[in-house]
């Protein structure tokens, strides 16, 4: 996992003086990831068996107010063709954001987790860094954040302590051209891939990053194969 001050994000004067800042340590960390073949897209992977976060559940015993936010997980899907990725996110105990960020951070969480879908894609956004890759690798994924909701297709799905979000990039042709191109490089790239979500007012800033995953070295070939009629959907 990259450090979170290998991140830069908006300061507490951007709204006026436009200066990035680096950011503070993670709000949540990545527990695990699951990268599988699939035949067909998965949603709310969440909800099935093999999922990772039954396991997180038993081993990670929550206790209340152990930190500010309203989900314990932050699951992340990434919806490739053919391929499903997701990472799990666990939020850092004993964290007090709004002294250790800005006063607004706990507040807009809450947003984002209990809000609109609409709210959701207009401020989650991702952060992707190529470490090591050829010029045109670094050429097509580029260094600059993006909001995701508004350039893919995301699917929320919220369950009793986490909510998902599943980003389908067979919705968007330029997200499958640079996976196009990505895809022949995989072996040989290290890839940072930084989520965040995006501040607007001065009470939700400086930003911090939520979590980060680094893909170094991925053989696409040597991925297992899901079998999904064993890990039919699970009951919440």
């Amino acid at each position: 996992m990259p450090l979170a001050e290998e991140f830069k994000v908006r300061g507490p004067g951007y709204l006026t003086d436009g200066v990035k800042i680096v950011s503070k340590p993670y709000r949540f960390t990545v527990a695990c990831c699951e990268m599988c073949a699939v035949e067909e897209k998965i949603d709310h992977i969440a909800n099935y068996k093999h999922s990772a976060i039954h396991k997180l559940r038993r081993e990670n015993k929550y206790e209340k107010g152990s930190h500010p936010f309203p989900i314990d997980y932050l699951v992340i899907q990434f919806q490739l063709p053919g391929i499903s990725f997701t990472m799990y996110m666990q939020a850092n105990v004993g964290q007090n954001p709004n002294e250790e960020v800005c006063k607004g951070y706990a507040d807009l969480v809450a947003k984002f987790v209990n809000g609109t879908d609409d709210f959701r894609n207009s401020r989650f956004k991702i952060v992707p860094t190529v470490r090591e890759g050829g010029w045109m690798v670094k050429k097509m994924v580029g260094a600059k954040p993006a909001l995701l909701g508004r350039k893919i297709s995301c699917v929320h799905s919220k369950g009793e302590d986490y909510l998902e979000i599943d980003v389908d990039i067979a919705s968007s042709y330029v997200a499958q051209k640079i996976l196009g191109v990505v895809q022949g490089y995989c072996k040989t790239l290290k890839v940072d891939l930084g989520f965040l979500i995006e501040g607007r007012e001065e009470k939700e800033l400086p930003e911090v990053m939520l979590g980060a995953v680094r893909f170094h070295n991925v053989d696409l070939g040597a991925i297992p194969k899901l079998n999904l009629e064993a890990s039919a959907e699970s009951s919440e």
